[in-house]
């Protein structure tokens, strides 16, 4: 039972530290447990995180609240009968702040310290949240609103960003309050990245997409790849595909005749560079075709396979008559944003594109010395990168590795890739894995997922009910002890809801401080 008059007006409950409730400190498990003030129960909630603090010049522990139970506690007085309501919780010590640093938490009494809700200061220390960056939303510690903005630094993003969540659950608003505060010049990059969008769905290729970037100085462009020459407005340049790359345009070959296929581009790679031509998709094509029938030791099987392969109707948006090919450099230019509509092609042709950009941008990153910094968003990247779904799995896992190379070298060059999707678990492992950054909306499933990405069964619990615009972060870039819950604003252009929230306390109790 908590004494009451003992409480100070800031504290919440405290911690009772005994023979029969000692602190918990083994592998996997840290646990405290105290009591919580009835006149406060309201301010308390499973998933909130408190500050644990001694006596003046003690340590200070953040921890969270795990668990709540609350039971009557009777008594019996000769003639008459009294009763209270008694409530106990159980807290997850997370770490010690001391000054700037967090520490990890000793072993120590705690006995009697007091727990409160955090200051600004102290949940931006424990979560080492930067002090710049561009602005992604509010911290939401325990599902309220607490005016500590998130910040996610611009460098970040070359490290690569996975956003998933359910339909409607904010993902598209996250990338649209990302984007154009990547181009703010206050983020602190020289330059703006370039930004080159995917547009699986056309959700960025309408008019709105326009006003999202007014204010950031920076200008946006769209075009349409198409099958159908009459309809499309530019077209793809085959000639731009790295040789190493190309059998990754093939997906239905046998693992002999990709073989094969690869070195048969790689050979006309080098007679196209002797020759300095940059050659089109019906000359490599057909050089394919006829160094398949031309060279020895290949079987018919596989020389039939290599044919059928060349004539698929993915190679029909390439280099297409009347259009200008897309090439790296009118892509990756400081503060433009590049919109390619792929809404109508099929899924295997918008895989086919996506693969075309990260070889194509790599490339071009990798001979130039040219150090914008680029972007490339791809939407439902669990058609274009999936873990298997209808593609055979030696060709996903090949896909997953093409990926995650491009990737890593990236870095080092400020490419980096954003990838969402509704569903997580489909999307290649190699692929996930190499996203440095997660954002997690609302979802109900799958949760074998989440517990491996979140670390924890009650926050894979937690991600079925976050509200919409809700999301939990993960990062190794930015060393975050734990995933962080954020809430994003409504999507709205660039600059119009800027310093609108202040900063204030996490305190609840005015004189908190």
């Amino acid at each position: 039972m908590i004494d009451e008059a003992s409480l100070s007006s800031r504290y919440l409950g405290r911690i009772v530290q005994n023979q029969g409730r000692p602190l918990i400190i083994s592998p996997g498990k840290r646990r405290l447990f105290g009591y919580v003030a009835e006149a406060v129960l309201d301010q308390v909630r499973d998933g909130m995180s408190v500050v644990a603090e001694g006596p003046e010049g003690a340590m200070k522990l953040v921890c969270r609240v795990r668990k709540l139970q609350s039971y009557p506690q009777a008594s019996s007085i000769v003639f008459r009968a009294t009763s209270e309501f008694v409530t106990e919780v159980e807290l997850e010590p997370l770490g010690q702040i001391d000054g700037r640093a967090i520490l990890p938490v000793p072993n120590g009494d705690f006995h009697g310290y007091g727990f409160r809700c955090g200051t600004s200061d102290e949940m931006a220390t424990f979560y080492q949240i930067p002090a710049q960056g561009l602005r992604c939303g509010d911290l939401a510690m325990d599902g309220s609103e607490t005016g500590l903005s998130f910040r996610l630094p611009v460098e970040i993003l070359y490290r690569s960003l996975f956003i998933c969540g359910a339909k409607g659950s904010g993902k598209t608003t996250c990338l649209r309050s990302i984007l154009p505060r990547s181009l703010d010049p206050n983020t602190g990059a020289s330059l703006p990245p370039a930004i080159v969008i995917l547009d699986v769905e056309g959700e960025f290729s309408d008019p709105s997409s326009t006003e999202l970037f007014k204010g950031t100085g920076g200008r946006i462009s769209v075009d349409r790849i198409s099958t159908d020459s009459s309809v499309a407005s530019t077209t793809l340049g085959l000639g731009q595909v790295h040789y190493e790359h190309f059998a990754n345009f093939a997906p239905n070959l046998p693992l002999n005749s990709m073989l094969h296929l690869e070195s048969i581009i790689k050979e006309l790679s080098f007679r196209y560079k002797e020759r300095g031509l940059v050659p089109r998709a019906p000359e490599i094509l057909r050089d394919i075709q006829q160094a398949a029938w031309r060279r020895p030791g290949i079987h018919h099987f596989q020389r039939d396979a290599l044919v059928r392969a060349t004539m698929s109707d993915v190679f029909a948006m390439f280099d297409q008559d009347g259009l200008q090919p897309l090439v790296p450099e009118l892509l990756v230019r400081p503060g433009w944003v590049s919109v390619l509509d792929v809404s109508t092609l099929t899924d295997d042709q918008q895989r086919v594109a996506a693969l075309y950009l990260l070889s194509s941008l790599s490339v071009y990153k990798n001979r130039s010395l040219d150090s914008t910094g680029l972007l490339l968003v791809m939407d439902e990247a669990q058609k274009l990168f999936p873990q298997k779904g209808d593609l055979k799995q030696e060709y996903a896992e090949r896909l997953g590795k093409f990926v995650s190379h491009i990737v890593h070298r990236g870095r080092r060059r400020r490419y980096g890739i954003i990838l969402s999707t509704q569903y997580p678990a489909d999307v290649s492992r190699d692929v996930v894995d190499l996203c440095d950054t997660k954002f997690m909306f609302r979802m109900s499933g799958p949760q074998a997922w989440l517990r491996m990405i979140l670390g924890d069964t009650d926050r894979a619990r937690q991600a079925a009910e976050l509200s919409v615009g809700e999301a939990f972060v993960t990062s190794n870039g930015l060393n975050l002890p734990e995933p962080v819950r954020i809430r994003f604003p409504a999507a709205q252009r660039f600059g119009d809801a800027e310093g609108q929230n202040r900063p204030k306390l996490l305190e609840r109790h005015a004189d908190a401080n």
